[in-house]
């Protein structure tokens, strides 16, 4: 994982944390901090022997742009997304050109 991966997964855990806390009893910036160190020990823990390769709908924007010049919703670019994963070929892995395949897919469906 790369460290902007666990800096939101850490970020995201403590608004979460924040968040199931009535109005007025939300956490204090001290109680966050001591938080934020152990959810991101155990997140490093559980990625300390581990890759993990992601792709982002912000990729799907660049490439549908890119290649088609078009814009598409967040919706739509996790539509693809969630389609490339979910047909996922492991002996081929997901690559610019299997995700590039998976948007021309997109629009010919939409198209048709």
């Amino acid at each position: 994982m790369y460290k902007f991966h666990i800096d939101n997964m850490v970020n995201n855990v403590l608004d979460s944390l924040n968040n199931a806390f009535p109005k007025g009893l939300a956490l204090t910036e001290i109680e966050k901090i001591a938080l934020a160190g152990a959810i991101r020990a155990g997140i490093e823990k559980n990625w300390k022997d581990k890759i993990a390769v992601t792709w982002c709908v912000e990729d799907i924007h660049s490439l549908v742009w890119d290649f088609h010049g078009r814009k598409i919703s967040n919706k739509d670019a996790l539509e693809i997304l969630n389609n490339i994963f979910n047909h996922l070929d492991a002996s081929q892995g997901i690559n610019w050109d299997v995700i590039e395949s998976w948007i021309d897919s997109y629009f010919d469906d939409k198209e048709v």
